[in-house]
């Protein structure tokens, strides 16, 4: 095995670290365990170098507080929408390259800061010009976020 090949390894079981950190406590999907190929993992999608490109759990009940400050560098969609996840968020340490992330129909609540989010988040055009507190409904609607 080559240097770049170890390092992608590591990086690879960095991502499946951070994926079951992001998700604990929940009740999370039986194939998310650290002794799991990230291939396998339900919901996820991979790069072609095997790196978390897109998590998709919606409606899948999962509960407990969600945790997205570490969420592994190369998310680009984070989709957590219609489950029964509690806490407040923080949406200021996001990866550089997410582009679309869903948690509406959770019990989220609390304050949100929507000034640092990623620079090449989708945001629907009408919406771009607008202040951030504009942007709330689009990302975290049925949530009791102010």
């Amino acid at each position: 095995m080559t240097d770049a090949d170890n390092q992608l390894d590591r990086e690879i079981g960095d991502e499946k670290t951070m994926l079951c950190q992001l998700l604990s406590p929940w009740s999370v999907p039986p194939s998310w365990t650290p002794s799991t190929d990230l291939k396998h993992f339900k919901g996820v999608k991979l790069d072609k170098e095997g790196k978390v490109k897109l998590v998709d759990l919606d409606g899948n009940q999962l509960t407990g507080i969600i945790n997205l400050a570490k969420l592994p560098g190369g998310l680009q969609e984070l989709n957590l929408r219609y489950n029964q996840l509690t806490g407040t968020i923080d949406l200021t340490q996001l990866p550089d390259g997410l582009k679309n992330l869903r948690l509406s129909g959770n019990q989220l609540s609390g304050n949100i800061n929507l000034t640092k989010l990623p620079q090449g988040m989708h945001v629907p055009a009408p919406l771009q010009t607008q202040p951030a507190s504009y942007l709330k409904p689009f990302f975290l609607s049925h949530t009791a976020l102010n």
